[in-house]
């Protein structure tokens, strides 16, 4: 029996999105957490904590997903929710 391959372009995608986006993810939750209203030094260390789980699982769902763009989608939506908190808890 013969498997089929996925293309080419869908693993670059999808690979993308886990180390990019889930940078990104990572990045944009860890500066919007870190203007919650605790000690400046625990305001930054935790969300950085988690920030790591966040990357990982946002690299293992990447691969996951049924769709590439639904996750490109998703990690889209989301650092623009973490923007859009950040700059509620600035004002």
């Amino acid at each position: 029996m013969v498997k089929r391959r996925a293309p080419i372009g869908q693993v670059l995608s999808r690979t993308a999105a886990a180390a990019i986006g889930g940078y990104a993810l990572a990045y944009t939750f860890t500066a919007a957490a870190a203007l919650l209203p605790l000690h400046p030094a625990d305001a930054v260390f935790y969300p950085s904590l988690l920030s790591i789980v966040l990357y990982v699982a946002v690299a293992i769902w990447a691969f996951a997903a049924r769709s590439g763009a639904r996750v490109w989608a998703l990690i889209v939506a989301a650092c623009l929710a973490c923007m859009l908190a950040r700059l509620g808890l600035q004002a």
